[in-house]
């Protein structure tokens, strides 16, 4: 959500305490790399059924680069807005979320040469550098008291240098495509990880809930 209206978001949720109720976060060292999620409020729902579905909510500037526009939308089969793909694609890569953008790129089968016609790649922007030195400093606080090997592997899987080169780094994740499909899949009837040979755009297929 926008940072802007993250405090009423929160104080929202604080106030339908009939429905939800706060819990503490997991500890920052059981947390995937790069994760601040102990950082911001966690919630729980109150079920008659007895399914407590957990849950978390933060800024939109934790995890997303640039404010979306209208112009940066489009909307699913059944309305629901998201970023468009080159915008997503070029959030992650600004915001260093290799993980996520392998995933992305596997999802969509994305290329090389879309990766070029759409995407800003090369050096960082003075914007993102700064981005990325943010995120360490945050990263360095919310684990002070870990031990210090621990806090050097996390912080070290943020790159501030104002060199880095987004263009090797985008065709890497793209050639190892192949790499990435699990060994107990029938290979030959993969082309990525998640995409089925001969499958279309999966944003385009029906039926789909989103």
């Amino acid at each position: 959500m926008p940072d802007s209206v993250f405090p009423e978001a929160v104080q929202l949720m604080d106030a339908m305490h009939d429905k939800y109720r706060r819990v503490d976060p997991p500890p920052p060292e059981l947390l995937a790399v790069q994760a601040l999620w102990h950082e911001y409020p966690h919630f729980r729902l109150i079920s008659k059924d007895g399914d407590h579905m957990s849950f978390f909510i933060m800024p939109s500037s934790e995890e997303f680069f640039q404010d979306l526009e209208p112009s940066t939308i489009e909307r699913s089969a059944n309305g629901i807005p998201y970023p468009t793909l080159e915008i997503f694609a070029q959030n992650l890569l600004g915001t260093q979320q290799w993980f996520d953008l392998e995933h992305l790129i596997d999802g969509m089968d994305l290329s090389v040469e879309w990766g070029q016609r759409h995407l800003r790649l090369g050096e960082p922007s003075a914007a993102e550098v700064e981005y990325a030195k943010m995120k360490i400093r945050k990263y360095q606080k919310s684990r002070e008291h870990l031990p210090q090997s621990d806090g050097i592997r996390y912080v070290g899987m943020f790159n501030d240098d104002p060199s880095l080169d987004r263009t090797k780094r985008w065709a890497r994740i793209v050639d190892k495509k192949p790499e990435r499909i699990d060994p107990y899949r029938v290979w030959i009837l993969y082309k990525t990880q998640h995409r089925p040979r001969d499958s279309g755009d999966p944003r385009l297929r029906q039926g789909r809930p989103v």
